[in-house]
């Protein structure tokens, strides 16, 4: 539980707790992976929030949309149709037999370590529904009633780390539209990593023209360096 809280607290402020949360919750609990998904108006999303992230770029919908995936998923989808707000497994509500045979299960047999899975919901803060559940996973053997007891201790912090970085997102979304237009599209594609020079070329003006935009930009956002444009632009993804 401590790793988990102390990789929370060490996250810098502007980037996204998920990438020393994830590692340091899949330790604690001895997963080969964990997931976190949450709900958007147009469905449930995992994004890239899965770790290690190299397993996420094994599965054959990595760049499908993701909410379809979720869909397909029955402790999600449980999810939705009950207010489970325990920890619980996926072979609580389905056979191990029914999992693996099902069109998503299929597909995650043996990819990647979640056969097995084990599921955190976080209610929402203004109702008991469900918005955000972290998943952990095993390649070969179920999560014992001890790990259980394990998560349901760390619901409580896994919560206050959604809840904050809801918090840390809206923010950044707050700060993202106080820029001008013309920031807004600078940022954005300093964030995904193009230099100067083809910024310049992209929008037709002057190098310099594009690194004053780009220091008014960082003074708004309280950010000094590529790195935590990119970590703003994806928090807020």
């Amino acid at each position: 539980m401590l790793e988990v809280a102390i990789a929370a607290l060490s996250a810098q402020p502007g980037t996204d707790p998920l990438h020393t949360v994830l590692p340091a919750l899949r330790t604690s609990v001895g997963a080969d992976a964990a997931g976190y998904y949450e709900h958007v108006p147009y469905g449930w999303t995992t994004t890239v929030h899965v770790s290690p992230e190299e397993i996420w770029q094994m599965l054959p919908f990595a760049r499908a949309p993701t909410q379809v995936a979720a869909r397909l998923h029955p402790g999600i989808r449980h999810l939705l149709a009950a207010a489970l707000l325990a920890p619980f497994a996926i072979t609580d509500i389905v056979s191990e037999r029914d999992w693996r045979n099902s069109e998503l299960g299929a597909l995650m047999w043996p990819d990647w370590g979640r056969n097995h899975q084990l599921l955190v919901p976080v209610p929402n803060l203004k109702s008991n529904q469900c918005r955000t559940v972290w998943v952990l996973g095993r390649v070969d053997r179920m999560f014992t009633d001890h790990e259980r007891a394990l998560c349901a201790r760390l619901q409580q912090i896994l919560v206050v780390i959604t809840r904050r970085r809801a918090a840390s997102r809206a923010g950044a979304r707050q700060s993202l539209l106080e820029l001008t237009p013309r920031e807004q599209s600078i940022i954005t594609m300093v964030g995904r990593g193009d230099a100067a020079d083809q910024i310049a070329d992209h929008l037709r003006i002057s190098r310099r023209t594009v690194e004053k935009h780009m220091e008014h930009a960082y003074r708004k956002l309280d950010v000094h360096s590529r790195r935590e444009v990119a970590e703003m632009i994806r928090l807020v993804r």
